[in-house]
């Protein structure tokens, strides 16, 4: 089952989203390349359908094929990438990030129309 290690950062972390993703990712993602890393996303959190700020700002999602991957991120080839990943926290945020992982249990693909559908043969915009 895929699974996916997803970073939180919250509310207050005043998280720089340019150095995150321009200087930081570079040093992170050699390690959870090695671990079988499939893709990568960052979000920014938006404000509460009653207009309040989100408990969180950012969220990255890291996406592999399985927890076991995951868990490779924690092997010794890994320790100089994650301990150096770990050292850069206070270039890009003021709080650590909470992390999960959770694991897919159900998925689909969502079409806009008939056409759209990769069944059909037919070349669309299908979101998903």
């Amino acid at each position: 089952m895929p699974a996916t290690l997803v970073l939180a950062y919250p509310r207050g972390s005043n998280l720089d989203l340019t150095y995150y993703i321009d200087k930081h990712l570079p040093i992170a993602l050699p390690a959870l390349t090695r671990a079988g890393l499939v893709s990568w996303r960052v979000s920014k959190a938006a404000p509460g359908r009653d207009g309040q700020p989100a408990s969180h700002e950012v969220f990255v999602f890291f996406e592999f094929e399985g927890v076991e991957q995951i868990a490779r991120i924690a092997a010794p080839e890994n320790a100089k990438a994650n301990k150096d990943a770990s050292e850069d926290l206070p270039n890009y945020s003021r709080l650590p990030p909470i992390s999960w992982v959770v694991e897919e249990t159900a998925s689909a693909k969502l079409w806009t129309d008939v056409a759209d559908c990769p069944r059909t043969g037919k070349e669309g915009r299908g979101r998903g």
